[in-house]
């Protein structure tokens, strides 16, 4: 016969009965009623086509067909706890690792669409991916996806390299600010600013090989500190000396408290994109990250931009 999951059953209760010597015995074992382990019994010999054990006065007593199916009948019910155990075990060793890389501060921007990429990339593998993420530099992101160290990486790549492949997921804007304690910060007139913003001491993250600036040509010498972070930024920024570029996502919070202010905002704002890179040779990329990277892609083609805006 097929076996079916009825099958299976009725022959663990068969094989209970037989284990413990009778019907009324096996009770305690299975939890169920004398009446329902009889019906179970019977369901199972008319299925099978032969009576499988005697009982009656002269008490529990297996048949010959009965003797040889409980050898059979233990024999498949151990074969199929062997297969149950061999699959959690894979299930529990995984699928592998994803590596990614991305640049500081992301997880501020509402419209990153990393995170609701790594939610559905964990229901696609059912959570059986180990993921590792490093936050690093654009030129260390770089390296380490040329050299494979890296599986896949978003960051601001000012000048992307010929063998790695770059998809712009979103773009990033950036205001220019000042701290509370700089000399700027309570200027009101605007006349003033475009003059003092030209010689103000400035901060640019060296990645950007001086594109925070665009607006100078003559000035070069007012660039007094250099950082590869957006955090270092807004460190000099806090301490009132330096005016810089940070995304607006990620100075939202010390603008409305009070602890900077935009300046000039109309004039001098900037756009970044932020990529994806990996290698060009798609059968580079493990399982894993293609997966990951589809779910990237696919996100940021349905993504809608946001804006924020600051009060004047």
């Amino acid at each position: 016969m097929r076996t079916a999951d009825v099958d299976i059953r009725q022959i663990r209760v068969f094989l209970a009965v037989a284990q413990c010597g009778g019907f009324s015995a096996a009770q305690d074992m299975l939890s169920l009623a004398q009446s329902t382990i009889s019906a179970e019994v019977a369901a199972l010999e008319a299925r099978l086509g032969y009576v499988l054990c005697r009982r009656g006065r002269g008490g529990f007593q297996l048949t010959p067909q009965g003797e040889a199916f409980v050898a059979d009948a233990t024999t498949l019910l151990a074969a199929l706890s062997n297969f149950e155990t061999n699959v959690a075990k894979q299930r529990k060793q995984g699928l592998g690792a994803v590596r990614v890389a991305i640049i500081d501060n992301l997880v501020t921007d509402p419209i990153c669409p990393l995170i609701p990429a790594l939610d559905r990339f964990h229901g696609r593998t059912g959570g059986r991916a180990h993921i590792a993420i490093d936050v690093l530099g654009p030129s260390e992101i770089e390296h380490g996806v040329a050299s494979g160290k890296i599986d896949l990486a978003i960051g601001i790549f000012a000048e992307p390299s010929p063998q790695l492949a770059y998809h712009t997921l979103y773009q990033e804007r950036d205001v220019l600010v000042c701290g509370r304690r700089h000399a700027l910060y309570g200027e009101t007139d605007d006349l003033e600013l475009f003059s003092q913003v030209r010689g103000a001491e400035k901060v640019v993250r060296s990645f950007l090989r001086l594109q925070d600036f665009f607006f100078l040509s003559d000035q070069r010498d007012s660039i007094t500190a250099h950082v590869d972070s957006v955090e270092a930024a807004a460190l000099l920024i806090l301490a009132g000396h330096h005016i810089g570029f940070l995304p607006d996502h990620y100075a939202r919070r010390w603008i409305e408290n009070g602890e900077m202010r935009v300046l000039l905002e109309k004039s001098y704002t900037r756009i970044s994109k932020l990529m994806l890179v990996h290698r060009k040779d798609a059968s580079k990329l493990s399982a894993l990250a293609a997966i990951l990277i589809r779910e990237l892609l696919g996100d940021a083609s349905r993504t809608p931009m946001k804006r924020l805006t600051f009060a004047d």
